[in-house]
């Protein structure tokens, strides 16, 4: 038997708490457990009960040594037994446990303290829970959870890690029942209610509990079927126990079976289900109007970006805000949201989604992560975009792009009008290439915003369109995964010929947009362009400058992985040029990649965390805005 006796320094708190940390198996997620209840800032005592026999939870332990109250390490009889273990050896008014798997939201028990000095009678303090799929997003709350009433004797209102009871409420009824496995929570809810132990529900979540395939919480073992059956027929008689265990049943098949996708896929309900939201989330994850959900870092490293997807997201119909993030607008199904500033280990952002009257979206899941190997979303080509030689359009996971000494080169020999012209003549030169780029060689990731800077001539619009694909490479390669939206030739491949809406939809059609029907995106294009009332008329009606509008609110509402920017605010009066520019720096936040054409210093030192020199035809200089800056007054300052 390992035994170690420590204890985490005091907070100075009326109110101090013990957690029990049973451990059952291993699993990494310990740790994560563990840190989230390190981090708050109360007095409190953690026993870790260990009885998984498992070196890996051991070198865990050992790394929160000086933080754990009680640290055993040895086989016990059971979850219940190993709590009521916990507690007896260590001090704390305030009772509670923690699984492994699951975790405390920030400053959790700062409220629940704050709750219980402020009311000496409340014997139970409990909230909400957020639910996390096994990749550790955040998909929704735990519906069952509500009001106590009466129903307790007949379904679990409470969410385990979010309930917190004094210790003499729990000695009054004799504590936890060893002897069960699965239903221990549950019971001791029902003895503390029947006993006319004062219950406070609050209304906001406190943890993190893992929803998945394993967990008890989707067995249907024989043993747990009993206690339920057990547990309910003592105070609701058989026939209730019965309609209970059916409810867990069905409850299993629609969840952890073969049968959840059709249930997610097509929001399959029990007839006489109720409706219920939490935090403007239902069942399903659909949006009512707004919804709050926390995200919590819960890796060992700064978080850059928000990852969130939804089901039906439409150009205009949600808005999404969060601490460290600019207002965007919700443009596709996946999203990969940079933040202004990183987000620490178990640190907390919350997330904010409001979606226009009447229309329906659903909300997936998100997470706060560091990673750029992660899809936004994928790309997949259509018969409409030939591959040429050195393009290569990736579809593995994550949008960036990478040139390989890619040159681009055109012949500079005036071109010959007919084919009459071309067999008569015979005095016809060799054909020599104008290099417009050298050998450039680029990588970008997803969270790059990168400014290209150089004098005019010298191949800026050049190597945007390179990397747009506008300009194959005449050696070299080039690699982009991800879609990309390039705001810079505008109105290049839409026909004169055809109304405003016909081109929209042609647009669309080029870019792999999938909502060529969509009113709402239709109508969103026309009326940022003001040009909603001329939506019929054919294109070539318009003057040059409503053309290059309308061509700019097709691009720009293109949902891209990578955005390409060029100086390309000539297009209309002041008020619109304002418009244009404040929509494009909406837009910066929703794309992975950026990359900006521009002489503007202060605009690419705002925006940009890097910067290239283009000299020439060639990459000068790639380094941060500031050096790369400094080097471009120089060479300006000799020519």
């Amino acid at each position: 038997m390992d035994q170690q006796v420590g204890k985490r320094a005091a907070v100075s708190n009326p109110i101090s708490f013990c957690v029990a940390v049973p451990v059952g198996r291993e699993d990494a997620r310990l740790a994560i457990a563990l840190r989230s209840l390190v981090a708050q800032p109360v007095d409190m005592d953690i026993a870790l009960l260990d009885a998984s026999n498992s070196e890996s939870v051991r070198q865990i332990a050992r790394g929160f040594e000086a933080d754990l109250a009680l640290s055993l390490h040895r086989p016990d009889t059971g979850q219940a037994a190993a709590i009521r273990e916990g507690w007896a050896n260590t001090s704390g008014e305030i009772l509670c446990w923690l699984n492994t798997d699951d975790s405390l939201l920030p400053d959790s028990l700062r409220k629940v303290a704050a709750i219980f000095a402020s009311s000496p009678e409340t014997d139970i303090v409990y909230g909400h829970s957020v639910l996390i799929d096994h990749n550790g997003r955040a998909i929704g709350y735990h519906l069952a959870v509500e009001q106590i009433s009466d129903a307790i004797y007949r379904t679990n209102l409470i969410s385990q890690p979010s309930c917190f009871v004094r210790r003499r409420a729990v000695q009054d009824v004799g504590g936890i029942d060893p002897d069960l496995k699965f239903v221990m929570d549950w019971d001791l809810w029902v003895r503390l209610y029947s006993k006319g132990k004062k219950f406070h529900f609050s209304n906001e979540p406190f943890s993190n509990v893992v929803w998945e395939v394993g967990t008890k919480t989707a067995s249907i073992a024989p043993r747990r079927l009993r206690e339920i059956f057990e547990l309910v027929r003592r105070k609701s008689g058989p026939w209730h126990a019965l309609n209970t265990i059916l409810g867990v049943l069905s409850h299993h098949v629609a969840n952890y079976t073969s049968f959840a996708r059709l249930k997610k896929k097509f929001q399959l309900h029990h007839p006489f289900a109720k409706h219920k939201s939490i935090g403007g989330l239902d069942r399903d994850g659909n949006i009512e109007s707004i919804a709050r959900i926390p995200l919590v870092n819960r890796e060992s490293s700064p978080a850059t970006l928000i990852a969130i997807e939804f089901e039906g997201a439409e150009d205009g119909i949600a808005e999404l805000e969060a601490e460290g993030v600019a207002p965007i607008k919700i443009f596709r199904d996946a999203m990969r949201i940079p933040l202004l500033e990183p987000v620490q280990p178990g640190e907390l952002r919350w997330l904010s989604i409001s979606t226009n009257p009447g229309r329906r979206l659903r909300f997936l899941g998100a997470e706060l992560n560091s990673e750029i190997g992660k899809p936004a979303n994928s790309t997949v080509g259509t018969a409409r975009q030939l591959s040429l030689p050195g393009m290569v359009e990736s579809e593995a996971d994550g949008p960036f792009v990478r040139l390989e000494n890619c040159t681009v080169a055109f012949p500079a020999t005036g071109s010959v009008k007919t084919l009459k012209q071309t067999l008569l003549r015979r005095d016809i030169r060799p054909t020599r290439d104008r290099v417009l780029l050298h050998n450039i060689n680029l990588d970008a990731a997803a969270g790059e915003r990168i400014g290209i800077i150089g004098r005019n001539g010298v191949g800026k619009t050049s190597l945007l369109r390179l990397i747009a694909g506008i300009y194959p490479p005449s050696r070299g390669t080039r690699t982009i995964r991800g879609k990309i939206a390039p705001v810079l030739s505008l109105g290049r491949g839409l026909d004169p010929e055809l109304s405003l809406r016909a081109n929209v939809s042609l647009g669309l059609i080029q870019s792999n947009r999938n909502e060529i029907h969509s009113e709402t995106l239709v109508n969103s294009i026309l009326e940022f362009a003001e040009l909603s009332d001329r939506a019929n008329d054919p294109m070539r009606r318009l003057s040059a400058g409503l053309q290059a509008r309308f061509a700019f609110s097709l691009s720009i509402h293109q949902a891209p992985d990578i955005l390409i920017l060029d100086e390309i605010f000539t297009i209309g009066d002041v008020g619109f040029v304002k418009k244009a520019q404040a929509e494009i720096m909406l837009r910066l936040d929703a794309s992975p990649i950026l990359f900006i054409a521009s002489h503007d210093e202060n605009e690419i030192m705002e925006v940009c965390s890097r910067a290239i020199l283009i000299q020439d035809g060639r990459i000068e200089m790639d380094s941060d805005p500031g050096s790369v800056f400094a080097e471009y007054r120089k060479l300006l300052a000799v020519q």
